[in-house]
């Protein structure tokens, strides 16, 4: 008589329940291979119900976010922007910017220009070819 594998049985003991564990070995082997298969499909599943939809709702949030700080910034440029056109429209800046930028004055005003200091002349070693260069720039003197 040979035993069974692990089991402690001897095989004429189980021939006639041979037939009936086949059905429930084919059960044990089918439920052996549908959970693991069920718990991976869940896995699944929940990955992507929760996780791949949150991380797109996260990476929405931040392009929201630099939107809006791009709204900010542009918003905070216009008002800066319209200050300086108010400050434009008054008479007090037309004539500043006409007395600066045009040196244009007021009637009955006369503008006297002021020039800038004299250059100082420039100082070239002595001896060829600046002996030559020195006479082109200094002035003819009368």
């Amino acid at each position: 008589m040979s035993r069974r594998r692990g089991g402690g049985r001897f095989d004429d003991e189980d021939e006639g329940r041979d037939d009936i564990d086949a059905p429930s070995r084919s059960r044990r082997t089918l439920r052996r291979i549908a959970w693991p298969l069920v718990l991976t499909v869940l896995v699944c599943v929940t990955f992507g119900i929760g996780v791949l939809p949150t991380r797109t709702y996260l990476e929405r949030k931040q392009e929201v976010a630099l939107a809006q700080q791009q709204v900010d910034n542009l918003t905070r440029e216009n008002d800066g922007k319209q200050a300086r056109v108010d400050q434009l429209q008054t008479d007090e800046e037309i004539e500043a910017i006409a007395r600066e930028q045009y040196q244009l004055v007021m009637p009955g005003e006369e503008a006297y220009p002021i020039l800038p200091p004299p250059q100082e002349p420039v100082q070239l070693p002595e001896g060829w070819p600046f002996d030559h260069l020195e006479k082109s720039l200094t002035p003819a003197t009368p």
